[in-house]
């Protein structure tokens, strides 16, 4: 009696009568059905510890540059980030961008940092996520009333949200009562996110 395995190097029959890869190009490699047939995985992998990873899997992590006098008048302005630390599946546009790449729930977060925010009687401050199922507000500020004597906001907030494949999403910032002459810090401020499921 043959036993059928992947050590043996005999195809394996399964379902609509496709057959297996009898080798693996990658180590610890996954195998997944596509439909006809069984296929290695070279991106998605389990290591000997049994830990999980995949560099195919939706995730990326920006960061801004000085962006000086870009709120303040009631503009809404987008963000935009130039230095790109991680995009593993290359969804984010260089610049402010992110589209999914897949249909699926994914996490969604940025830390904003600004200056000379009280310097001038600026009234209100949002801090967006637009996207195109909706704008998220992430945080809603009155300055006019703040008792603080920094110059300096600075806040972090995040946002679980289904998208479709081909969905985008940016952050958006909103400052009114003033000219505009508060400025983005480069580097504190980030745009991050992944495909949760």
């Amino acid at each position: 009696m043959t036993i059928n395995s992947w050590y043996s190097h005999v195809p394996v029959e399964i379902a609509k009568g496709g057959t297996n890869n009898n080798a693996m190009a990658t180590a610890n490699g996954i195998i997944k059905y596509d439909g006809t047939r069984l296929i290695p995985s070279t991106t998605a992998l389990i290591d000997a510890a049994n830990i999980q990873t995949n560099m195919s899997q939706p995730a990326f992590l920006v960061l801004s540059t000085p962006q000086n006098n870009v709120l303040g008048d009631g503009t809404l302005y987008t963000v935009t980030f130039a230095t790109t630390i991680f995009d593993q599946t290359h969804s984010f546009d260089g610049v402010s961008t992110f589209t999914a790449p897949k249909t699926g729930i994914y996490l969604l977060g940025s830390t904003i940092s600004l200056s000379a925010v009280f310097l001038v009687a600026n009234d209100g401050f949002d801090f967006n996520l637009n996207a195109t199922a909706g704008l998220y507000r992430l945080n809603t500020c009155n300055l006019y009333n703040s008792a603080s004597a920094s110059t300096f906001y600075k806040n972090s907030c995040s946002f679980l949200l289904p998208m479709v494949a081909g969905d985008i999403a940016q952050i958006n910032l909103f400052a009114t009562g003033a000219a505009k002459t508060i400025s983005l810090d480069g580097g504190a401020s980030s745009f991050w996110g992944y495909l949760v499921c």
